[in-house]
């Protein structure tokens, strides 16, 4: 046989190498095959995506009514006013304030009281067109049956201007109402400049009977 001829079969060591490497994959390839199925036969938990938790919203106030036309028949004093309203007479006790009492039946007059009922008059004297407005903070009526209500003459809130000049004391009963940071700065203001019943020659800010 000459150099150059090819033998009839190959060298056992490439048949060795090539069948070692062949079962050596084999291998390979089943241990890949059983550790994915382990791993996929485990019950791992699973990541829920749960939506956004809704954004808290504002506390939304009460709606305030429309207003009512009224017609003022007469001022009893400086937080209480009688009117006609649809048709029937209506006794109404402004909400947010208290003025001196005036000398009735029940009650003795306090510091003041002759004076805001006068200013009352001459902000509303009979005859005189009135919007009013309630308050679903508060009730309707109070224990005397009055109507609760804010009155507006040409949009000037009557119960802030009493509070504004000096004539009636901001009043929260139980709980607050819709204008209560603006009557508390009215008396702030009338406190200050010293207005009506705040001055030192009046009542100096006191209820003092008479």
């Amino acid at each position: 046989m000459s150099q150059n001829s090819s033998p009839a079969n190959p060298p056992m060591p490439r048949l060795r190498a090539s069948l070692f490497l062949g079962f050596g994959s084999a291998i390979l390839a089943w241990g890949a095959i059983s550790i994915f199925t382990f791993a996929t036969s485990q019950q791992l938990p699973r990541l829920v995506l749960s939506s956004p938790s809704p954004t808290p919203t504002s506390t939304v106030l009460a709606a305030i009514p429309a207003r009512q036309n009224a017609t003022v028949t007469k001022v009893v004093d400086g937080d209480t006013l009688k009117v006609t309203l649809n048709g029937a007479e209506e006794t109404l006790r402004l909400i947010g304030i208290n003025t001196p009492e005036v000398t009735s039946g029940v009650t003795k007059e306090q510091c003041f009281g002759p004076e805001a009922s006068a200013f009352m008059k001459s902000l509303l004297p009979a005859g005189t067109e009135v919007q009013l407005e309630s308050d679903p903070t508060q009730d309707e009526r109070d224990r005397y049956d009055r109507l609760l209500v804010f009155a507006f003459k040409d949009e000037e809130n009557v119960n802030q201007t009493m509070i504004e000049q000096g004539y009636a004391f901001e009043y929260t009963f139980n709980k607050p109402y819709h204008y209560q940071v603006q009557f508390l700065a009215a008396q702030t203001l009338a406190h200050s400049q010293q207005r009506g019943l705040w001055s030192p020659t009046t009542c100096n800010g006191k209820k003092v009977i008479q």
